[in-house]
């Protein structure tokens, strides 16, 4: 009985946390909780792909982490990154391949907390062959991606610029 109160207590604490604007600084103390988090469409990923800042602004310079979800079936396409980025799996299966050209026979799989490192500027492709996946991404700011193939470049579909995409309604100098 004591241990169902507890639980209930927990319960009513948690719910009654206040929600923490996003992002968080990296120069303040700070949480978040993870169903505050929210992805939004990003003009960089194909459809079915969304980013969510957690700790600061990534299109400025200085440390990022961001949150990656990728619905299942969704590929992305060979690309780079020009910073070094961390990447660690949180759910699902996070597939991912390295090279120019998309070969899904060198898609290495990797479950929930795996960790993954990523040198800037190392041609790479992912596929959410399993089901949708969640990353979550760590790195210093500019965050940019460059598509190895411009035609793959969902933000021409858009008619914008590669070089100017946007996270939520901001435009900034991803590329």
């Amino acid at each position: 009985m004591r241990k169902a109160g507890t639980t209930v207590a927990g319960s009513v604490l948690l719910a009654a946390a206040p929600v923490v604007p996003q992002p968080l600084s990296p120069k303040q103390r700070g949480s978040v909780h993870p169903e505050t988090i929210q992805f939004q469409p990003f003009p960089a990923f194909p459809a079915g792909a969304e980013l969510a800042r957690v700790v600061a602004d990534p299109t400025k310079p200085g440390p990022y982490v961001v949150r990656v979800r990728v619905a299942g079936g969704v590929k992305l396409l060979p690309h780079t990154h020009p910073e070094d980025r961390v990447y660690t799996v949180l759910s699902g299966v996070f597939y991912i391949g390295f090279g120019s050209v998309f070969d899904a026979s060198k898609l290495e799989a990797y479950g929930p907390g795996s960790v993954i490192i990523l040198p800037g500027d190392t041609p790479h492709f992912h596929w959410a062959m399993s089901g949708e996946y969640i990353t979550q991404v760590s790195g210093a700011g500019p965050l940019g991606i460059e598509y190895i193939d411009e035609a793959n470049d969902p933000r021409a579909a858009l008619g914008s610029k590669p070089d100017s995409p946007q996270i939520g309604a901001e435009r900034s100098n991803l590329r």
